[in-house]
């Protein structure tokens, strides 16, 4: 594919207009136009990406998984990478070295959607009915 700076700043402009958090540095430079007049003109420079959470949160959450007891091997390997892809491409390589989750971490296939039905029962006011019916 053939590029050039003008597609390159169309894509990025397209990308902030379908809301994606692309921030950017504006600065005004003069220059001759066609019959030699100085014409202000835009120059878009520093794009950069903003992310909802920092490397230093996500390591937290991803080591808050991975220590927690009551998350499966295969629930607590899915969570770690769908964290990892919250972040840069660079941000995997930090997180390689976790290699030794347990295999015998307990099978509780139904967690995420207990913890669901407990939120959408105390967002009801139903809590009470709920926790009767778990004892």
């Amino acid at each position: 594919m053939k590029i050039d700076r003008k597609s390159v700043k169309r894509n990025l402009m397209n990308l902030i207009e379908f809301g994606y958090d692309i921030e950017y540095s504006e600065s005004i430079r003069l220059v001759n136009d066609k019959n030699g007049e100085e014409v202000e003109t835009k120059i878009l420079s520093d794009f950069y990406l903003n992310r909802s959470f920092t490397d230093g949160e996500l390591q937290l959450l991803i080591d808050s998984v991975l220590f927690s007891n009551h998350i499966s091997y295969s629930q607590c390997r899915d969570l770690v990478e769908k964290l990892e892809e919250l972040s840069n491409i660079y941000f995997r390589s930090r997180v390689k070295h976790i290699r030794n989750l347990p295999e015998n971490r307990p099978s509780n296939s139904e967690l995420f959607m207990t913890i669901e039905t407990l939120d959408k029962a105390i967002s009801r006011g139903l809590a009470g009915v709920i926790y009767i019916q778990l004892l």
